[in-house]
């Protein structure tokens, strides 16, 4: 959706919650109830102005539009969302030519007890025996997580995956440099697999990201970037086509960095003022060389522009007044801050997962949107993967993936015995078993520790992991 699409389709919203609470004050035929009648008409108008119909769902609690999920504050879509749930209502389409009388109709469905709306056979019925036949409504539907039953990609296949991007960064790089246009070929059929990967086995992918690079930071964040940000897209509901389109900003958001020298790498702080706008020009510098590329569509611009741009309008490039920041920018620019306070650099050591976490919410609402970072921790888990966890035990453990059932009992891979020994073979548990004999949990999690402070390499375990347990080399 495009920013003035989606303030106006927050406009709509807010329209319709206004004239709902004006219905519990007001009765319908009451001079003030018409006039939110009127309001919502006239922010549904631009929504019809070039499309012949106008439809809002919902799916897992969020009101969705175009496949992508309202992300405006609670009270934008929250209550609305809740509403339509409590009556049944899993899509409203309105078609052009709906009348005020139409929309009035609806909203006092909308505002009906729901036990006489079941007995009248519900708002669709309701609607079509007053006449209504410019609003049509479906009941709820569930959509099921892909790789929620069972994860369709082993770690292997999924680093197969996660290789060829890596591959595709380092070869989009390398043409970038040598001042040519990269091919948009490659970076189109990477990401493509990197979201069917993701829709087929998001926590295999997502266990990948933990593989840190020292030497090949640029390529390795490019991919780690690209698959956080499709799964976060995923969780927050978005469809496989604006995932392709958010996949692409997001694996290409750090290109321009290309013509970077060396030292900026290695120095973020105490930057000259050269280098301080060499570094601040980079998101402009990539949309430049993104452009050229064939077949870019322009809403994958959005988040090589606006990577470095925070939810509090500060950060560069500084947006205009009324610029609007898109989702996809603050997305990536999450996923990006995440992975790279993961990754130990020349200037950092890394932060383990839970510590990185519980940093990011310190700066929700300033840096961060808070709407997408909560969907952000939700979709990791309380314990991402590669979080090293101490047992009660006294095992430490490297966890895997998390469970659907309860997110507080991961599946791990134990690393090293109560003694503190190394444990060679592959040994995965899963928290959530239980001792048949007495009916308590056979291990719990005690607390995440720092892997560096126990001298355990994580990218080193998980490449072990996607490798079917051999040692890497």
């Amino acid at each position: 959706m495009s920013p003035g699409w989606t303030e106006q389709v927050e406009t709509f919203v807010r329209s319709v919650n206004a004239a709902l609470r004006g219905l519990a004050l007001y009765p319908a035929s009451h001079p003030a109830a018409g006039k939110f009648f009127e309001k919502v008409g006239e922010a549904l108008g631009p929504l019809l102005s070039d499309a012949d119909r106008f439809t809002v769902s919902v799916l897992d609690g969020d009101l969705v539009v175009k496949g992508a999920p309202i992300l405006g504050g609670p009270d934008v879509h929250r209550g609305l969302a809740e509403r339509l749930v409590a009556r049944g209502v899993g899509s409203l389409t309105l078609l052009r030519g709906v009348t005020a009388a139409d929309l009035q109709r609806l909203l006092q469905c909308l505002t009906q007890d729901v036990a006489s709306l079941q007995q009248a056979g519900g708002i669709g019925a309701v609607l079509a025996r007053d006449g209504v036949t410019r609003i049509q409504v479906t009941g709820p539907t569930t959509v099921q997580e892909p790789g929620e039953e069972s994860e369709a990609l082993d770690l292997l296949q999924s680093r197969l995956i996660y290789n060829n991007a890596r591959n595709a960064s380092l070869k989009v790089f390398e043409e970038a440099r040598l001042g040519r246009v990269p091919s948009s070929g490659e970076v189109k059929a990477t990401v493509q697999g990197m979201v069917d990967g993701v829709l087929k086995s998001r926590h295999s992918l997502l266990a990948l990201t933990m593989m840190k690079s020292y030497d090949e930071y640029l390529f390795n964040h490019s991919v780690n970037v690209g698959i956080l940000s499709i799964a976060l897209g995923r969780h927050l509901g978005y469809s496989g086509e604006v995932l392709y389109d958010l996949g692409v900003g997001a694996f290409l958001h750090d290109l321009g960095k290309v013509s970077w020298p060396d030292a900026i790498y290695n120095k973020p702080r105490d930057l000259s003022e050269e280098e301080w706008r060499i570094v601040k020009s980079h998101p402009e510098e990539g949309v430049k060389l993104t452009s050229r590329m064939e077949g870019i569509s322009p809403v994958s611009l959005r988040p090589v522009l606006e990577h470095h741009m925070r939810h509090d309008r500060t950060g560069y490039p500084l947006p205009a007044p009324d610029y609007q920041i898109h989702p996809f920018g603050m997305i990536v620019q999450t996923a990006d801050v995440y992975d790279a306070i993961t990754t130990a650099r020349p200037y950092q050591t890394a932060m383990e997962p839970t510590r990185a976490i519980a940093r990011m919410k310190e700066l929700a609402a300033t840096v961060f949107d808070p709407a997408v970072l909560e969907k952000f921790i939700e979709m990791l888990g309380i314990y991402p993967a590669g979080t090293v966890v101490r047992l009660d035990t006294g095992e430490l453990a490297l966890v895997l993936r998390p469970n659907r059932e309860d997110s507080a009992r991961p599946v791990l891979r134990i690393l090293r015995d109560p003694a503190g020994n190394d444990v060679p073979e592959k040994r995965e548990v899963d928290l959530l078993e239980k001792d048949p004999a007495t009916g308590a949990y056979r291990r719990s999690i005690l607390v995440a520790v720092d892997p560096a402070s126990k001298g355990i390499d994580v990218s080193q375990w998980m490449v072990e992991e996607s490798q079917g347990g051999k040692k890497a080399g």
